[in-house]
């Protein structure tokens, strides 16, 4: 009887470890394969509302701020009449623009004007390379029905959330299919060969690069409307022209991460706030230049996996050293871990715009190390309930 229960105690010290790792394991295709697990939705919150993408292009990423002057952001702001817009869209079509993007919607509150609107249905219908906002969480163009021929883009964002950084657009329409992101169609319709329009013609999002290098021009509306000298007008020959509002009294407002966009306020911002045409503008370059975020599922399980094992093996030699600094030598290794994984994404980015997530890294870095170590205690309990049982028995036989 002595024998069996020692065996058997021999027996689950050694199962102990396995189901330990089996643990560690579990938890790391919680964070390899992201299953839906409601239990994790907070850390799943916290993780998109703070990304280190915010703080690679907020603080990280050098060089200076330069303009695009292929784009110009015409900032009708919101007080320019739709009898004004109007008037602002003939004088744009005077000129030779590479491609128009109208990313306006108009009050259905107020009364409409038949003349104004016979005005808008002509130009959109009439006008080539012209490509209107389209809202898909609303449905229809910004100035007409859907039965109308023209060519939209999808003006949604990647999240619809102002409590939520943008760090993409909606690129995919549900309800129209072979529509596009607003950027997406602009790009296409000057450049339908360039590599981002084919990489990202069935990606769902379209992740945006917040470089420094992309600062759209803008002039004002109202600078455009009454300028007799056409100085202006003739600016934006051969350009890529966006008109919407800048303002909109905070509809179309929402927050990036601060690439020094903001020249108004402190630039030490964190995050930065800036209209709906201004994001779209800032992916249009990034689309031209085919300067896309990449990021592959298959590296991102392969990198977790590596840090997996690696973090395995060094907790199962730190078991068996006599060191009195393991405790110590444990946290240097996640200290070091840590900023090797940090210096390998900015490395990634700067040089491949290749991103991978460093949130999941760390964790399967630190939550290994953790959770493996969890069998030093739980073999102290068994040694010490071990010596107990062989004590018990050696005084009940003598």
């Amino acid at each position: 009887m002595y024998f069996r229960i020692m065996f058997f105690i021999k027996k689950f010290q050694k199962t102990i470890k396995p189901g330990i790792f089996a643990l560690t394991i579990f938890f790391g295709c919680v964070l390899f394969f992201q299953f839906n697990f409601s239990f994790l939705d907070p850390i799943s919150i916290a993780s998109e509302k703070v990304s280190f993408r915010d703080i690679y292009f907020s603080k990280i990423q050098g060089g200076e701020l330069k303009s695009d002057e292929r784009i110009v952001i015409v900032d009708i702001g919101d007080t320019l009449r739709r009898a004004n817009i109007v008037k602002l869209l003939y004088k744009v079509k005077q000129i030779d623009f590479k491609v128009l993007g109208i990313d306006i919607r108009f009050d259905a509150r107020r009364p409409n004007d038949p003349k104004t609107d016979s005005l808008l249905v002509e130009f959109a219908l009439k006008t080539p390379k012209v490509v209107f906002g389209k809202d898909e969480l609303i449905g229809g163009s910004f100035f007409m029905n859907d039965g109308q021929e023209i060519k939209e883009g999808l003006a949604n964002l990647g999240k619809e959330d102002k409590d939520f950084p943008v760090r993409s657009l909606l690129n995919i329409s549900k309800s129209e299919p072979g529509t596009h992101s607003f950027a997406y169609e602009i790009v296409k319709t000057i450049a339908p060969n360039n590599k981002s329009i084919k990489y990202f013609a069935d990606k769902n999002d379209i992740d945006i690069n917040f470089e420094r290098l992309n600062l759209p021009v803008v002039i004002k509306a109202e600078e455009l409307l009454f300028d007799s000298t056409n100085t202006y007008l003739n600016y934006l020959e051969g350009k890529i022209v966006i008109i919407g509002s800048m303002s909109d009294n905070g509809k179309d407002i929402h927050l990036v991460p601060n690439a020094s966009y903001n020249l108004t306020k402190d630039e030490d911002n964190f995050y930065t706030e800036v209209s709906g045409p201004f994001i779209h503008a800032i992916a249009i370059s990034n689309l031209l230049d085919e300067k896309i975020i990449k990021n592959s599922s298959l590296f991102n399980w392969l990198f977790s996996a590596i840090i997996f094992i690696i973090t395995l093996i060094v907790t199962v030699k730190l078991e068996y050293t006599t060191s009195p600094y393991l405790r110590l030598i444990a946290k240097s290794y996640i200290l070091g871990g840590s900023l090797l994984i940090f210096l390998l994404y900015i490395v990634l980015m700067d040089n491949f715009l290749f991103e991978f997530p460093l949130s999941g890294a760390l964790t399967a870095l630190v939550l290994t190390m953790e959770l493996a170590g969890i069998y030093t205690p739980i073999e102290l309990i068994s040694k010490n309930f071990m010596r107990f049982v062989t004590k018990l028995f050696s005084r009940n036989s003598s």
